[in-house]
């Protein structure tokens, strides 16, 4: 217990750090906020639902929103091992540009390992075909886009004194694209995420992340921002 502590300190001391050294190179600052809900379904012993969905920026009051639906299915290689795939829906109403709807269809796959009686790690490797609609007007566009992550994910800790249990994770993530760039709101480069989550019951979890986010805005060629999210998800596990 005491070594998770120490290193759950360590996480949010370079949680105040990083931000701080980040925005020394940037020309302009954002916050944003995301609420997302995932539900898990298992289907049988090789087979899960994951899917997600979520809004962004709406409680924020940013010059844009997206709401998004994720369903996807999990297959089970091992249990250190998953393919993942599924068909991302994306609509962003932007002020200042053409509203978007976006197709893209995923595939992933996911490793654990190591997994110690500190903290577990795992790894995700995904590519994205986006096919990007502008609805105000009469072009549309294409990318593949690369994501890697890297996560470290704490056991579940049980608070004596209040009898609850929570866990405590922090990831990193890399964004690229493979061949052209298309315009976006924001095109994501790098994440760095702490987050702490709460297990009120056997199908419920709740959690609180803090993402600081490198992207350019509209363009590759675009304004860099250092973009802070506060998230709120909400996991679901249907038995």
């Amino acid at each position: 217990m005491k070594f998770i502590l120490q290193i759950s300190a360590l996480y949010f001391s370079f949680l105040l750090y990083v931000p701080n050294a980040y925005c020394q190179d940037t020309n302009d600052l954002d916050k944003q906020s995301w609420i997302d809900f995932r539900a898990y379904y298992v289907i049988n012993n090789l087979w899960t639902y994951d899917g997600d969905y979520g809004l962004r920026g709406i409680i924020s009051g940013e010059d844009w929103q997206r709401i998004h639906i994720n369903p996807s299915v999990v297959y089970n290689l091992s249990t250190q091992t998953f393919l993942r795939g599924g068909i991302r829906l994306v609509y962003t109403n932007e002020i200042t540009n053409s509203n978007t709807f976006e197709i893209r269809p995923w595939q992933g796959i996911r490793f654990i390992w190591p997994q110690t009686e500190y903290f577990i790690i795992s790894q995700y490797v995904r590519l994205e075909e986006r096919f990007t609609i502008y609805t105000q007007a009469d072009f549309s566009d294409f990318v593949i886009r690369a994501r890697y992550r890297i996560m470290a994910k704490t056991p579940n800790i049980r608070l004596k004194a209040i009898d609850q249990i929570f866990y405590f994770l922090t990831s990193f993530e890399f964004f690229s694209n493979l061949g052209k760039a298309i315009v976006e709101a924001f095109v994501s480069r790098t994440r760095l995420t702490f987050g702490m989550g709460y297990i009120p019951g056997k199908s419920f979890r709740i959690e609180l992340n803090y993402i600081f986010q490198s992207s350019r805005k509209d363009s590759e060629e675009g304004i860099k921002l250092g973009v802070h999210i506060l998230r709120v998800r909400f996991r679901y596990y249907i038995n």
